[in-house]
């Protein structure tokens, strides 16, 4: 397990690719989902809430440990792409563009852009994105690519 989890070398067929997928998944959405209900307790208690408060609820000590969740599972989720593209005879290195919504959203934030121009970015992203995670686990004898 740890070799698939942490390694870039090597290949990952689809049964156990899925299956590491689908932890990563639930290591990840378990939090957000903890995280979500809390803050919208928070916040639905309090009647009608303005921008500055939900800001604030936003940001809370909580979202910490959930940036520490997301960055743990970074490594690993980006290896298992990587396995499973080696899987296929392509290059791990095309897990990187599963970092685009990430950097997308760094930089929209320190050039304090507009919310069309950050929407913009993170969607591209999210398309760039997606597109390497369907290419990843399409199976190549199983279509015709």
């Amino acid at each position: 397990m740890f070799h698939a989890l942490f390694s870039f070398k090597g290949r990952l067929n689809r049964a156990p690719y899925w299956g590491y997928s689908m932890l990563m998944v639930t290591l990840i959405l378990v939090p957000f989902m903890v995280y979500a209900g809390i803050v919208g307790y928070q916040l639905g208690s309090q009647g009608t809430v303005s921008e500055a408060e939900l800001n604030q609820a936003i940001s809370s000590q909580l979202f910490w440990p959930l940036i520490a969740v997301m960055l743990a599972t970074l490594w690993p989720s980006l290896a298992l792409i990587a396995k499973r593209l080696q899987d296929h005879d392509k290059s791990g290195a095309l897990a990187l563009p599963l970092l685009a919504p990430g950097i997308a959203y760094n930089v929209s934030s320190l050039i304090s852009a507009d919310a069309p121009v950050t929407l913009g970015l993170a969607g591209l992203s999210i398309v760039v994105s997606l597109f390497t995670f369907v290419y990843a686990s399409i199976d190549p004898e199983d279509a015709d690519i």
